[in-house]
């Protein structure tokens, strides 16, 4: 079943890139869609040639050739897609005016003829057996006189080796790039993941890129061509993938939402705190929904909600007629100190019917939030503007362009290296790799938190370089320092602020804090978190004191010539974030580290949105930026973790 473009339409997401617009598609994959296979749509974006000739064996409704299409404007995709869908394909070509790519509806293998086979047209659906048409790629190659191939995508559900057999010749002709899923697909056919691997080690691939999980992409190398090896090695892709928005608001559309909310299974308004609602569990369960209300409006919107989320996790999302469906995606938003903002892309807005809020809180604990305001735009189309040092094949930035026009002397360009997080196990000789908890953001890292977004590289430093001794410029609650002290068996030294840090009026900078299922009472909210018991609170809790050092001080204060050179094997600089400040920590801190030891600055990042939107952010920067020369010689290596807010020293 597929839907007109006047019905609905759906947008694959492209990392680096504009979407891929589908009009024609299954409905019962519109969830799939929007962010299928991204680590592999990154990989093309970055590595395919405009004039590259490209064999999609299994097109489906054509994201890919759709894809290669616009990354190939020179070149041409020819699809293969034997079932109905290749209606569908062509529709969504035909949408975009895409001429570059030729349908063929045949099934591809290792043999050609009309064969009865049991081909899957939607996987999870029974396969429909029939006599189908089939070819080989090595024939289909002749017979169109191709004179290149430079990529070959496999995805057909089982019959993947089978199209490998029956391209031999081309892959040995060509040796193009290959792209093919291999999974439990093949057991239908009676084969297994480990069939193809070794099919394809016999033919002189040593090595494979996975993507994906289950993609995995193959070439094989001058070095390789000799004849088969002993082994194939994989490769897995660890640089997590950030989705900015690809949709911004346009023009705004008022009262589209009724102001009153429906409460839903036992929702109730929080006493004393009436515009704040508890949401009690299981997971999943309704809380409140506000009905659709506005002028009848049709194609995609935007929804904007400020919302605070004081315990545990809430789901938000628009519901179809039925209120069981959802139009668009679900965005989940978890408990965090202060109002957080939700943007929500709505591809159909003639089919919503409300705006719903539900506890989707892991364990089923009761969650509770508070939406400050809800705006309705239209959608419109958002500039693809990644600041390149967020690309994967960008490895450094000028530390001089990180403040740009700000008055300073012209010096010459100073290069600080960038290293992916997946790679930063090799950066400082580590034992194991690291592996991201989080492989997609569905914000930028202008919205990165640490206590979501950052504990697992905090965990993985302190436990791989086994520190006997740590200092910490700022406690705040303690969380860091449960990091380190669950981690590693490390003495911990950690300095704050006996009333924390406060802005030139007096008020607190930093709020009290509530974690995944945390609740904080109505008279908590905006009391300082980092001032009086509330510092550290955290390493007590967990019954961590025994190896905790608490010092209330003003850092530039703090008495560094009390402690013996190189006495600490890890620093982490994150106190006040003033440049004044930054400046007196790193100075001492310097002193007090040995050498091989690591520094790491916090609230450093050299990605121009993210800075300009962190008033800490630029103060660490401005710091690192008139100092740098003076600091660097101190240490053997200094290199920028993305993404995050790390920078990080070795001691020289």
């Amino acid at each position: 079943m597929s839907t007109s473009a006047e019905q609905q339409r759906v947008f694959s997401l492209v990392p680096g890139a504009a979407p891929i617009e589908l009009v024609a598609f299954y409905p019962e994959f519109t969830d799939y869609y929007p962010e299928s296979e991204l680590q592999t749509k990154r990989w093309l974006v970055q590595n395919a040639g405009t004039d590259w000739v490209t064999l999609d064996v299994g097109a489906n409704v054509g994201v890919y050739s759709m894809l290669m299409s616009r990354l190939s404007p020179e070149g041409h995709v020819h699809a293969f897609e034997p079932t109905a869908t290749a209606e569908l394909l062509r529709k969504n070509l035909a949408a975009q005016g895409i001429g570059n790519v030729t349908v063929r509806q045949v099934a591809m293998g290792n043999q050609a003829g009309m064969l009865d086979e049991s081909i899957y047209r939607i996987w999870g659906a029974a396969p429909e057996r029939q006599h189908y048409d089939f070819n080989t790629l090595d024939r289909f190659v002749t017979e169109a006189g191709l004179a290149r191939v430079d990529c070959i995508k496999i995805d057909v559900d089982g019959f993947d080796l089978e199209v490998l057999k029956g391209a031999e010749k081309t892959l040995e002709r060509f040796n193009p790039w290959v792209i093919i899923e291999l999974n439990h697909a093949l057991a239908t056919r009676g084969q297994s993941v480990g069939d193809a691997m070794l099919w394809l080690l016999a033919r002189g691939y040593n090595s494979a890129l996975v993507l994906d999980q289950e993609n995995f992409i193959l070439k094989r190398e001058p070095s390789d061509t000799a004849g088969p090896a002993d082994r194939l090695s994989l490769t897995f892709d660890r640089e997590p993938i950030l989705l900015p928005p690809v949709f911004g608001p346009g023009e705004p559309l008022p009262a589209f939402f009724s102001p009153v909310a429906k409460l839903h299974n036992g929702a109730i308004s929080v006493p004393d705190h009436p515009r704040a609602l508890q949401i009690p569990g299981p997971r999943w369960s309704y809380g409140a929904s506000w009905s659709r209300e506005g002028a009848q409006t049709a194609g995609s919107i935007i929804v904007e909600a400020e919302i605070e989320v004081s315990a545990g996790a809430v789901g938000l999302g628009c519901l179809a007629s039925d209120l069981t469906v959802y139009v668009g995606k679900e965005m989940m938003i978890h408990a965090a100190p202060g109002p957080q903002m939700v943007r929500l892309f709505v591809p159909q807005a003639e089919t919503v019917e409300a705006l719903m809020l539900r506890n989707v809180t892991e364990g089923g604990e009761p969650a509770r939030a508070e939406i400050h305001s809800v705006r309705v735009f239209t959608a419109r189309p958002a500039a693809v503007t990644a600041s390149p040092v967020l690309d994967p094949r960008v490895r450094s930035f000028d530390l001089n362009e990180c403040l740009a026009n700000d008055g300073t002397t012209a010096r010459d360009t100073r290069q600080i290296r960038i290293v992916p997080v997946g790679e930063l196990g090799d950066a400082l000789d580590l034992k194991a790799p690291y592996v991201p908890e989080r492989m997609v953001y569905r914000y930028g890292i202008d919205r990165f938190k640490t206590e979501v977004d950052e504990p697992g590289i905090y965990r993985y430093l302190y436990k791989h370089l086994s520190p006997r001794r740590h200092l910490e410029f700022g406690t705040w609650e303690g969380f860091g320092t449960v990091l380190c002290a669950q981690s590693c068996a490390a003495e911990i030294w950690t300095i704050n602020l006996p009333e924390g840090e406060r802005d030139e009026q007096g008020n607190p900078l930093y709020g009290r804090q509530a974690l995944e299922g945390e609740t904080l009472k109505p008279a908590e909210h905006g009391q300082a978190g980092d001032a009086g018991e509330r510092i550290g609170w955290r390493y007590r809790a967990a019954g961590l004191s025994d190896r905790v050092h608490q010092i209330l001080c003003d850092s530039r204060e703090f008495r560094a010539e009390e402690f013996a050179p190189e006495f600490f094997d890890t620093i982490l600089v994150d106190g006040g974030h003033t440049p004044e400040v930054v400046i007196s920590d790193t100075d001492k801190a310097i002193p007090l580290l040995r050498s091989g030891g690591v520094m790491i600055w916090h609230d450093f990042c050299p990605d121009p949105a993210a800075l300009a939107a962190s008033e800490a952010g630029q103060g660490v920067m401005r710091a690192i930026v008139d100092n740098y020369d003076r600091w660097r010689p101190h240490f053997s290596q200094v290199f920028w973790v993305r993404p995050s807010w790390l920078l990080i020293g070795v001691k020289a």
